[in-house]
């Protein structure tokens, strides 16, 4: 087969040549790469300055925020990556966008009910209002920079996608040094605020252009709604056997256990996405190369 240009209007990639399969992958194990030097910090630096109790409160926030995210967000890299490439390039970013606002919307009622469930403990006392109001606030902002850089990813551009957790990561741990130190463990809970903004503001960044085109409507694909849903339910069951642990610790044991709990569940889900990634990076590329063979 004739080698492809690989580039479309607007210099999207067309992510049909072997250039195109490999790029994604070098930016995903570059991302992998930092992201595995900020988790270490993580697992290190930021236990021994909080210290076992306070280290296991702000891992309970950690989680529900990454489990809510995840849940919110199921299925939509594996829908973009599916449907996205295997339109016509000109096609592609009216495609992406489309779905990702529908992804969006979708996501509105989950969110409302996650918000109501939050709201009963603090209205009982249980958890202190403002701490619900910052992960609320965390998991939305988390939501948002998950949907948008999968339609950056949709589009075959893996180098925002891969680098949103090494950035996110990175400020996570400035803010817990600043913040801890000035608020205790209000401050580090706080933190995990500042992080989702900076993660939000670096995929808004790369998708700038994407939200500012004008673009024409787009009839979406047969059969993506129960694709999305599929991926969606395999993956928050995924999820809910790998970090489960985390918020079963919060209920049945201490903090302190918690803490512990948190590290060696995040080591391990460290080493494992470190693989997923190079497969889910190289899906769009592998989905435009699969549709051209067809066409």
């Amino acid at each position: 087969m004739p080698e492809r240009s690989g580039r479309g209007p607007d210099g999207l990639a067309d992510a049909g040549t072997l250039a195109d399969l490999r790029r994604p992958v070098v930016a995903g194990v570059l991302g992998k790469g930092a992201e595995g030097l900020t988790l270490v910090a993580l697992a290190t630096v930021v236990p021994r300055l909080l210290g076992p109790a306070d280290y296991g409160r702000l891992s309970v926030v950690l989680t529900l925020v990454a489990v809510g995210s995840v849940a919110l967000t199921l299925g939509g890299s594996t829908l973009l990556a599916r449907y996205v490439p295997a339109a016509p390039v000109e096609h592609r970013p009216a495609l992406a966008r489309a779905l990702a606002l529908r992804l969006a919307r979708n996501r509105i009622a989950p969110f409302a009910l996650l918000a109501v469930v939050a709201a009963v403990p603090a209205a009982a006392g249980r958890v202190p209002p403002a701490t619900a109001a910052l992960v609320l606030v965390a998991l939305a902002l988390n939501v948002a920079a998950t949907l948008a850089l999968q339609a950056d990813l949709g589009l075959g551009r893996a180098a925002a996608w891969s680098a949103r957790y090494p950035v996110q990561n990175t400020v996570l741990i400035g803010a817990v040094v600043v913040l801890h130190s000035a608020a205790g463990a209000d401050g580090a809970i706080a933190a995990v605020t500042v992080a989702g903004a900076a993660g939000l503001a670096l995929a808004l960044a790369a998708t700038a252009s994407l939200w500012r085109a004008a673009t024409a409507p787009v009839q979406l694909p047969d059969g993506a709604a129960r694709f999305g849903v599929l991926a969606g339910a395999t993956g928050a069951l995924t999820q809910l056997v790998q970090r489960g642990g985390v918020v079963a610790a919060a209920l049945l044991a201490t903090a302190e256990d918690t803490g512990h709990a948190a590290v060696a569940i995040g080591m391990a889900m460290a080493a494992t996405y470190a693989v997923t990634q190079s497969f889910v990076v190289t899906l769009p590329a592998l989905t435009a190369r699969l549709s051209c063979w067809w066409r």
